[in-house]
């Protein structure tokens, strides 16, 4: 297991993104972005591992986890700044779509929590969290 400090430290040069394991469209998500992340620069956890538990603990996220949360050069962001902060991680042309980040928060956090709210009825849960393929593993700090 990783301490917080240990996480802090592998986000100075790799962005650490904590979702729901057991979200079958968060999954979904993970994995897109594990395929277009060529350099593989991020690094992903659960939030239902101790590691996310730490982070869910340091930064008050709740336990119905229905936050994606990201731990970039210490920083730590939620909800849709997550999706504007990995893109722009990965460089272009992923980094374009940081364009959307005009619209506010209040607007772009209604529907991320419309989303979340409904996910499991949506696109269903897994029985237990995903386990990364041996060509992912390293990519995965839990």
């Amino acid at each position: 297991m990783k301490t917080l400090d240990e996480i802090k430290k592998i986000s100075t040069k790799h962005p650490v993104m904590f979702f729901d394991g057991e979200c079958i469209f968060c999954s979904k998500a993970v994995q897109f972005f594990v395929d277009i992340d060529k350099a593989q620069k991020i690094r992903y956890a659960t939030l239902q591992s101790e590691e996310g538990k730490l982070v869910r603990e340091e930064f008050g996220i709740s336990d119905n986890l229905e936050s994606v949360v990201l731990i970039d050069k210490a920083k730590f962001y939620e909800k849709s700044d997550v999706t504007f902060q990995v893109f722009k991680s990965l460089g272009q042309p992923w980094r374009a779509m940081s364009i959307f980040r005009f619209i506010p928060r209040i607007i772009r956090n209604f529907f991320y929590n419309l989303i979340a709210k409904n996910r499991y009825k949506i696109y269903g849960k897994h029985d237990q969290c995903i386990i990364p393929d041996a060509n992912q593993k390293h990519l995965f700090i839990n």
